[in-house]
C-alpha cells in the first residue's frame, strides 16, 4: 500500500501552506483534513501492515510505503 499526501508529524504541520490547506478542508467538512502521521501508522499496524519506507516528496507531501504482514 502506498499513501501519498501531506501529513502532520507529532500533530504539527510541516509547513504553513499545509496549515491553511488543513483549515480549508475542515471548513468544508469536519471529517476532512490532514491526518497525523503517527495515527495513520498505528491504524495500518492494526490492519496488518508494516511501514517499509517514508519518502519526502515535493509540495510538503510524503509517500509512505507499507507491506501487508502475512
Amino acid at each position: 500500500m502506498i499513501l501519498y499526501e501531506p501529513f502532520k508529524i507529532c500533530n504539527k504541520h510541516t509547513s504553513e501552506s499545509n496549515y491553511f490547506f488543513d483549515n480549508s478542508l475542515k471548513m468544508q467538512n469536519d471529517l476532512w483534513g490532514i491526518k497525523n502521521f503517527e495515527e495513520v501508522c498505528d491504524e495500518s499496524k492494526k490492519n496488518g501492515f508494516s511501514q517499509e519506507d517514508i519518502i519526502r516528496m515535493p509540495a510538503n507531501n510524503f509517500s509512505i510505503i507499507y507491506r501487508k504482514v502475512s
